[in-house]
């Protein structure tokens, strides 16, 4: 009996697997050459999981999943190309809106499904498994299930991986001024000490930029936004907008000392500014003609011009 023959008397749909004769008869046909077998009713509680049944059209069949009476074949995609295609059926996805998640070439899906690309690279193929909520193992052997289970609340990925150059070491240059440490003072308020303490490497963002310097955090005042102790690059160019992190330069009170707090702006009238900070919660008002400067604290995709 030929692959075809056995295929039409199978059906390879889902049922109950075949009787003894059956699978006797498949058992003869395949022979010790494919090393496959196949589960008749009455053997498969002590069965393991079977091997593939021999290829039709390109598309191979699996006798791993149990039904009622034993396992039976179950259809999988043979080709890169033709998984990538059920999951974008799956997830009800288009191929261009997928490709657009990966990177910005519009046609990625599309030319591995027709066949343009063979060979696409592991890291490419790490981000295809990511918006297609599948394993790299399945997506590229077909091995297993695409996805594994969601766990009980567990949220839906929202992140993609963003394809930027990094510099290396010796291409950046250590001109940016390390204005000194941070050190928290009553009430949340920062000082400025000691002047210009280091110099830094310019992030590739920022290679024509003007009038930027650098501070570390000290304190906990903007935690977790702002650990204590990490670096952040502060422009005295960029005007900040309502929501932004800045750092504001002002005398709190009219006779008060000048000291610079790190924290997040919220409001501006003509006449006075309002600033947030986390921990713990609380807003600080200044008035206007107290504050020296208001500088913008650049977010990490400025720094990589983004």
């Amino acid at each position: 009996m030929t692959a075809l023959q056995v295929h039409q008397k199978l059906g390879f749909v889902e049922g109950p697997a075949p009787g003894d004769r059956e699978g006797n008869v498949l058992r003869s046909t395949i022979g010790a050459g494919h090393q496959q077998d196949l589960v008749s009713e009455g053997q498969h509680d002590k069965a393991t999981v079977c091997g593939n049944l021999p290829s039709r059209q390109g598309v191979y069949f699996r006798a791993d999943k149990k039904g009622k009476a034993g396992y039976f074949p179950r259809m999988i995609a043979s080709t890169l190309g033709e998984r990538i295609q059920e999951r974008l059926v799956a997830l009800n996805k288009t191929a261009t809106g997928a490709s657009l998640e990966i990177s910005d070439n519009k046609d990625l899906l599309r030319d591995i499904i027709n066949g343009r690309t063979k060979n696409p690279r592991s890291d490419t193929v790490r981000k295809i498994a990511a918006v297609l909520e599948c394993t790299v193992e399945w997506l590229m052997l077909g091995d297993g299930e695409p996805a594994p289970p969601l766990l009980e609340g567990r949220p839906k990925a929202n992140a993609r991986h963003a394809d930027v150059d990094m510099p290396t070491r010796g291409t950046l240059i250590r001109d940016i001024e390390v204005r000194g440490t941070i050190a928290g003072s009553m009430g949340g308020a920062f000082q400025f000490e000691g002047g210009v303490v280091d110099y830094v490497a310019r992030p590739p963002g920022l290679i024509n930029a003007k009038g930027i310097y650098a501070c570390y955090i000290e304190g906990d005042s903007m935690f977790p936004a702002h650990p204590e102790g990490e670096l952040r690059f502060i422009s005295a160019f960029k005007p900040p907008r309502i929501g932004d992190t800045v750092a504001v330069t002002a005398r709190y009170e009219p006779d008060g000392p000048i000291e610079s707090f790190i924290k997040t702006l919220v409001k501006r009238t003509a006449t006075k500014i309002y600033v947030e900070q986390l921990n713990p919660r609380h807003t600080l008002e200044f008035d206007l003609k107290y504050v020296i400067s208001i500088h913008k604290v650049l977010t990490v995709n400025e720094l990589f011009g983004i």
